[in-house]
């Protein structure tokens, strides 16, 4: 069958050659009904080139992407090399059901994959990217969800400038007043976030002068601080105590290997943290594996733990 259909196609592409020279009036292809022959190798090529398409499709589809939409998607994070629970809180065994708050990181190139986070309806919070292609239409939805929404704010990697945190990012070489003007237009970028996480930073949040900086403005606007601890050498903690900032860190990064058993792994790391604790924080990313993960095991998970937007777990220090 694909002989018989192929083959007058490729009798076509064939003849089609003589479509595009130039031929002298004596050429025998001029003849009369010479533009009806011209209209049917066309038609040919066009049927040729769409089962081509569909076929071997060229372009990859969202779903083989993992439900990248589209534009230039940035690095998710920049992993420390070993875990480095925040033990923030010195913790016995809870009495109530501990807490878990969930934070899905790199929000803004994934339409897709915040409609299925969405849909799994676990309280997870959304951090999302300024700048970022569909940042508006996610926070759209995720606002007439009740999803809680963060802006995930990027700043400099010690890797800096051979990864690039993405546009916008803060650097500490910047001056004071570019400092708080970047910061600014990113916060009025997105009036719905309740707090800010950063996006790798693993440079900027060892200096304290910048996070003091950094700290006293989110003060003002009522916004709380997660510190994703890119880095073990973060010197957060003290400029938010001093400015009595509403503030936490990360503790288990979720999806830094993304495949289910890894990921599993991490979620029960997560509520063993959270069960010692009394609360616990994870970060997780826009993965496909992440959300199939978080799908199968959320049965679990909501028998052990209560699930609750970020700003749940955030803390004046004393």
């Amino acid at each position: 069958m694909a002989v018989i259909f192929f083959k007058p196609i490729s009798f076509r592409l064939k003849t089609l050659m003589n479509f595009f020279r130039c031929p002298s009036p004596a050429d025998p292809f001029h003849r009369k009904n010479d533009t009806i022959h011209r209209l049917g190798n066309c038609v040919a090529l066009c049927i040729g080139f769409f089962f081509l398409l569909i076929l071997f499709p060229v372009f990859p589809l969202e779903e083989q992407a993992g439900a990248v939409d589209s534009g230039r998607v940035p690095i998710f994070e920049i992993f420390p090399e070993e875990e480095h629970p925040s033990n923030l809180f010195s913790a016995q065994t809870p009495q109530t059901m501990p807490q878990v708050a969930i934070i899905i990181d790199d929000m803004g190139y994934h339409r897709k994959m915040a409609r299925r986070f969405i849909s799994l309806k676990a309280n997870l919070t959304f951090s999302v990217l300024p700048q970022s292609p569909y940042g508006e239409e996610i926070i759209r939805m995720a606002k007439a969800a009740g999803t809680a929404l963060m802006l995930h704010l990027p700043m400099e990697p010690v890797e800096y400038p051979h990864i690039d945190p993405g546009p916008g990012a803060l650097l500490t070489r910047m001056s004071p007043e570019a400092f708080r003007e970047k910061l600014f237009d990113h916060i009025e970028e997105i009036p719905e976030a309740v707090g800010v996480n950063n996006h790798m930073g693993s440079e900027m949040t060892t200096h304290e002068d910048k996070m003091f900086q950094l700290f006293s403005i989110l003060k003002a606007k009522k916004l709380f601080f997660i510190d994703s601890r890119t880095t073990a050498e973060t010197r957060s903690r003290i400029p938010a105590r001093i400015l009595q900032l509403p503030f936490a860190q990360r503790d288990v990064f979720l999806d830094h290997e993304p495949n289910p058993a890894f990921i599993e792994k991490q979620i029960r790391l997560l509520i063993r943290i959270a069960r010692h604790q009394g609360q616990a924080i994870g970060i997780a990313h826009p993965h496909r594996a992440t959300y199939e993960t978080l799908k199968r095991m959320l049965p679990e998970i909501r028998q052990k733990v209560k699930l609750v937007p970020a700003g749940a777990v955030v803390h004046t220090a004393g």
